[in-house]
């Protein structure tokens, strides 16, 4: 059995527990973070191995973002959500993993994190470009038709109370 020390389960298989499918999906986040960053999720260098061990079973890594690349909240968590120390917060399978992925390429929302309503409104806006405009359109005609129509009543106000002013004048003269 390989155990290895940036492995937050590499405790609990230096005790004897089972390895299992999301102990890869762990690596396979280490791996996607190491794509993503050009560094592993832990600092680990120059360490003892028990504080190595410590250190990457105690504290979660900083999210790829951090390291500045302009990566988004998306991919962000798809690879903290593989990189979880309790293995049963990770994804079930490596195929989960490849999913969320695929989602995000997409423009999907992915199981990772929910969406700000925001978020869903600009992903839905982008899949329904033509449903988008429409509603764009109808929405600013009818704002130009209120702003029109309470325009005209503003005026008609101002007409009547002129017309009772001049009216109110004739009948005191007369």
């Amino acid at each position: 059995r390989i155990v290895l020390p940036e492995h937050p389960d590499a405790s609990g298989a230096a005790a004897g527990e089972a390895i299992t499918t999301r102990t890869d999906v762990y690596a396979l986040g280490a791996l996607l973070y190491w794509l993503l960053t050009g560094r592993t999720p832990h600092e680990t260098e120059n360490l003892p191995l028990a504080a190595l061990v410590a250190r990457v079973c105690g504290s979660d890594p900083l999210p790829p973002s951090a390291a500045g690349r302009g990566i988004d909240r998306d991919l962000d968590a798809i690879a903290l959500m593989a990189l979880e120390r309790d293995p049963a917060r990770r994804y079930p399978s490596a195929d989960a993993l490849r999913a969320d992925l695929e989602r995000w390429q997409r423009g999907d929302v992915v199981a990772a994190r929910v969406p700000t309503r925001a978020e869903r409104m600009r992903r839905w806006i982008r899949a329904h470009r033509a449903e988008s405009a429409l509603a764009a359109v109808l929405v600013v005609a009818l704002l130009a038709g209120i702003v029109g129509v309470s325009g005209q009543a503003r005026t008609a106000a101002r007409e009547r109370d002129a017309a009772r002013a001049e009216r109110a004048a004739a009948q005191a003269l007369a």
